[in-house]
């Protein structure tokens, strides 16, 4: 469902102006659920860790993620990746879901290994 309310080109996460979610979450100030922002970051950079380490990435766990301005209809939000370790075959990524200022939305760290 994420996928209607959220574009994604390259690493720039485009949010919709007017879908439907936006009159239940919340009618008074819509914004965008968490859980639909951290999906979208994920697999932002699950395709950017196989393109640049041409490997089959998955989701093993979410470390830390923390919600720090809400995400309004319309916003143009940028994937920063901050830090990415590769340990054996354990790939820790920190990154942060910001704007053209530089003004973090959410912070969070990955934990990815090789998927089948």
């Amino acid at each position: 469902m994420y996928e209607s309310v959220l574009t994604i080109q390259n690493e720039l996460l485009l949010v919709s102006h007017d879908h439907a979610l936006f009159d239940e979450h919340f009618p008074e100030i819509p914004v965008l659920p968490g859980a639909f922002s951290i999906v979208a970051c994920i697999n932002i950079i699950k395709k950017m860790l196989n393109r640049a380490f041409d490997k089959n990435y998955k989701l093993q766990k979410i470390q830390k993620v923390s919600f720090l301005k809400p995400i309004k209809p319309g916003e143009h939000l940028i994937i920063n990746i901050i830090k990415v370790s590769n340990a054996s075959e354990e790939t820790l990524v920190t990154f942060s879901l910001e704007d053209e200022n530089h003004q973090s939305y959410l912070k969070g760290i990955l934990l990815f290994g090789e998927g089948a």
